[in-house]
Protein backbone atom coordinates (compact mmCIF):
# COMPACT_ATOMS: atom_id res chain seq x y z
CA UNK A 1 0.00 0.00 0.00
CA UNK A 2 1.56 3.77 -0.90
CA UNK A 3 0.07 7.16 0.10
CA UNK A 4 1.25 10.97 0.26
CA UNK A 5 2.75 12.33 2.96
CA UNK A 6 4.85 15.66 3.88
CA UNK A 7 4.50 16.91 0.13
CA UNK A 8 5.86 13.49 -1.29
CA UNK A 9 4.83 11.12 -3.79
CA UNK A 10 3.99 7.29 -3.30
CA UNK A 11 5.22 6.91 -0.16
CA UNK A 12 5.39 3.20 1.06
CA UNK A 13 3.97 2.08 3.89
CA UNK A 14 6.05 1.14 7.04
CA UNK A 15 7.00 1.30 10.37
CA UNK A 16 8.68 4.57 9.32
CA UNK A 17 5.51 5.75 7.12
CA UNK A 18 2.56 4.40 8.84
CA UNK A 19 -0.88 5.32 7.50
CA UNK A 20 -2.06 8.77 8.63
CA UNK A 21 -4.44 8.63 11.62
CA UNK A 22 -4.88 12.28 12.90
CA UNK A 23 -8.77 12.59 13.07
CA UNK A 24 -9.22 8.72 13.32
CA UNK A 25 -10.04 8.27 16.72
CA UNK A 26 -6.52 7.59 18.31
CA UNK A 27 -6.04 11.41 19.15
CA UNK A 28 -8.48 14.31 19.12
CA UNK A 29 -8.00 17.50 17.00
CA UNK A 30 -7.11 20.23 18.93
CA UNK A 31 -8.96 23.03 17.96
CA UNK A 32 -7.89 25.82 20.84
CA UNK A 33 -5.38 26.04 23.87
CA UNK A 34 -5.63 27.99 26.42
CA UNK A 35 -7.11 31.11 23.48
CA UNK A 36 -8.48 34.01 23.71
CA UNK A 37 -11.26 34.74 21.58
CA UNK A 38 -12.39 37.82 20.68
CA UNK A 39 -15.56 38.61 19.54
CA UNK A 40 -15.91 38.25 15.81
CA UNK A 41 -12.23 36.29 16.60
CA UNK A 42 -12.09 32.35 15.40
CA UNK A 43 -10.18 29.38 15.90
CA UNK A 44 -7.81 27.58 15.14
CA UNK A 45 -7.39 30.37 12.50
CA UNK A 46 -9.86 32.25 10.20
CA UNK A 47 -8.79 29.37 7.74
CA UNK A 48 -9.71 26.63 9.79
CA UNK A 49 -8.20 23.13 10.11
CA UNK A 50 -8.77 20.28 8.05
CA UNK A 51 -10.63 17.08 9.04
CA UNK A 52 -8.98 13.92 6.91
CA UNK A 53 -11.63 11.68 7.62
CA UNK A 54 -14.94 11.91 8.44
CA UNK A 55 -17.46 10.80 10.85
CA UNK A 56 -19.13 11.17 13.76
CA UNK A 57 -17.27 13.78 16.58
CA UNK A 58 -17.36 15.12 19.52
CA UNK A 59 -16.66 18.42 19.67
CA UNK A 60 -15.88 19.46 23.28
CA UNK A 61 -15.15 22.96 24.54
CA UNK A 62 -14.10 24.46 27.98
CA UNK A 63 -13.31 28.35 28.88
CA UNK A 64 -12.50 30.08 31.74
CA UNK A 65 -15.03 32.34 30.57
CA UNK A 66 -17.16 32.84 27.25
CA UNK A 67 -17.78 36.42 27.58
CA UNK A 68 -21.40 36.12 27.29
CA UNK A 69 -20.51 34.97 23.79
CA UNK A 70 -21.59 32.27 21.72
CA UNK A 71 -18.92 29.80 20.52
CA UNK A 72 -20.24 27.71 17.21
CA UNK A 73 -18.36 24.84 14.88
CA UNK A 74 -18.64 26.23 11.35
CA UNK A 75 -17.40 24.05 7.75
CA UNK A 76 -16.20 25.81 4.88
CA UNK A 77 -18.66 25.54 2.20
CA UNK A 78 -17.62 23.90 -1.34
CA UNK A 79 -17.07 27.33 -3.05
CA UNK A 80 -14.26 27.80 -0.61
CA UNK A 81 -15.46 31.15 0.71
CA UNK A 82 -18.47 30.64 2.57
CA UNK A 83 -18.56 29.40 5.91
CA UNK A 84 -21.62 27.44 6.61
CA UNK A 85 -22.82 26.27 10.50
CA UNK A 86 -23.11 22.78 11.49
CA UNK A 87 -26.90 20.88 10.86
CA UNK A 88 -27.82 20.74 13.93
CA UNK A 89 -26.02 23.61 15.03
CA UNK A 90 -22.86 23.36 16.78
CA UNK A 91 -22.77 26.25 19.39
CA UNK A 92 -22.09 26.41 22.70
CA UNK A 93 -22.27 29.36 25.22
CA UNK A 94 -20.68 27.37 28.11
CA UNK A 95 -18.43 24.70 29.01
CA UNK A 96 -20.04 21.55 27.52
CA UNK A 97 -20.20 19.27 24.22
CA UNK A 98 -21.81 18.55 21.19
CA UNK A 99 -21.68 15.52 18.96
CA UNK A 100 -21.74 16.51 15.09
CA UNK A 101 -21.29 14.53 11.58
CA UNK A 102 -18.15 15.88 9.64
CA UNK A 103 -17.71 14.82 5.90
CA UNK A 104 -14.14 13.27 4.54
CA UNK A 105 -12.01 16.27 3.45
CA UNK A 106 -14.12 18.88 6.14
CA UNK A 107 -12.21 22.15 6.65
CA UNK A 108 -13.57 23.15 10.11
CA UNK A 109 -13.35 26.23 12.44
CA UNK A 110 -14.32 27.86 15.35
CA UNK A 111 -16.06 31.12 15.62
CA UNK A 112 -17.23 33.74 18.48
CA UNK A 113 -19.86 35.82 18.03
CA UNK A 114 -21.12 38.29 20.71
CA UNK A 115 -20.43 39.35 24.14
CA UNK A 116 -16.67 40.44 25.04
CA UNK A 117 -15.45 37.13 23.83
CA UNK A 118 -14.17 33.93 25.21
CA UNK A 119 -10.88 33.73 27.92
CA UNK A 120 -9.00 30.50 28.27
CA UNK A 121 -10.28 28.62 25.63
CA UNK A 122 -9.99 24.95 25.03
CA UNK A 123 -12.00 23.07 22.34
CA UNK A 124 -11.01 19.19 20.81
CA UNK A 125 -12.45 17.55 18.25
CA UNK A 126 -13.00 13.50 18.71
CA UNK A 127 -13.57 10.90 16.55
CA UNK A 128 -16.33 8.72 18.11
CA UNK A 129 -15.49 5.06 17.71
CA UNK A 130 -17.94 3.23 15.18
Amino acid sequence: MRFAVNGQRDTAVSAANPLPTTGSGSSPIVLASNAAMAAGSFQPTAAGTLVARGGDYRWQVIATSFGGGTLSLQALAPDNTTWIAFDPVASLTANGGVNVGIPDGATVRMAMTGGTGGTGVYATLSRISA
